[in-house]
């Protein structure tokens, strides 16, 4: 499941879980010889270091505060040592889920700049009166996200997590992926179609949100949108304006349809500049046509409505919110 199919009877592997030792009954053993040093070297990479910063990180704290004990340390064994927090974790998570009699899960995948896909996976339980959510994994993907693709990965993770889930799981939160929702192949059809009945079925909220602010936003009137983006493409190239503003309009995102508010608070706040210069500068070559009234009654209506929308997002986002 964390190895891709062609490392797993690679030397690598066997390098790598070199700590884990095999037990009689299948569990597996980890001895840490230097106990503050594995406490600091997850702490160290729990705040954002790497693993090199991490071991860089000991052997200062070594020489610094001159504590031998410490010993040396490698960005390989801080890599051991980061394996053995997340089995651990794992392990936790693992005891908790199979005490619970019901549980919820909510998952997503993206891909990074790299063009690596990942999959997030959460789980939802009740505990002490209050909904409890924890963060499973975050796991590599390899090859198309297909929702066969994708169940399969759900369901080796789970069985090992918690053998008995396809019991225990009563709900499924994703986004509006085809993938995800498809009615006959879907990952949350393929999961609803081998647990018990009455499986409920969550589309995000903040993704619906998101989905019908973006329809708002391409169906306003005047060219709105095809206005806009050139703007924001003529104002960023505009270094003389940037220095002169100290400030350089923000980006339209197209996965978080949120970042509109940013744009047209933006744009409201630095009209007169931006008119100014506009009128200064030859911007014949760059636009078909300026930015008309009506252009700027609609950023001035979207900036405040937008406003109001980031606001509610984010007020959804807390982890305690409970919808």
């Amino acid at each position: 499941m964390l190895w891709h199919p062609t490392d797993m009877e690679g030397q690598t592997r066997e390098n790598t879980l070199s700590l884990f030792k095999r037990k009689e009954d299948g569990s597996y053993l980890v001895e840490i010889t230097k106990s503050k040093q594995f406490l600091l070297t997850t702490r160290y990479v729990g705040r954002g270091m790497s693993f090199a910063m991490a071991a860089d990180a000991i052997h200062d704290a070594k020489e610094v505060c001159d504590i031998p004990k410490l010993g040396a340390c490698s960005d390989y064994l801080v890599a051991s040592y980061a394996r053995v927090a997340c089995a651990l974790s794992i392990e936790h998570i693992s005891q908790v889920l199979c005490s619970k009699w019901v549980f919820s899960v909510a998952f997503d995948m993206s891909i990074d700049l790299q063009q690596t896909s990942w999959v997030d996976v959460r789980i939802r339980y009740y505990q002490n009166s209050a909904m409890e959510t924890l963060h499973l994994i975050t796991l590599p993907f390899v090859g198309r996200h297909s929702g066969l693709a994708t169940f399969e990965m759900f369901e080796k993770l789970f069985d090992v997590v918690c053998p008995l889930w396809k019991d225990k799981l009563i709900g499924c939160s994703t986004d509006r992926a085809t993938n995800m929702t498809r009615r006959l192949s879907g990952v949350v059809t393929r999961i609803q179609n081998v647990v018990k009945p009455n499986f409920m079925r969550v589309w995000c909220l903040l993704h619906q949100i998101d989905i019908i602010m973006q329809k708002v936003y391409k169906r306003a009137g005047c060219n709105f949108y095809k206005t806009l983006t050139s703007i924001i493409s003529f104002l960023r190239r505009q270094k003389n304006l940037v220095e002169e503003m100290q400030a350089i309009c923000p980006n339209l995102l197209a996965t978080r349809w949120a970042s509109m508010s940013c744009i047209a608070r933006f744009l409201v706040e630095k009209r007169s500049e931006i008119l100014t210069y506009f009128v200064e500068t030859e911007t014949s070559d760059c636009f078909d046509q300026l930015p008309t009234l009506a252009f700027w009654i609609l950023i001035s209506v979207i900036s405040e409505i937008s406003t109001h929308i980031s606001e509610c997002v984010k007020s959804l986002q807390g982890r305690r919110v409970i919808l």
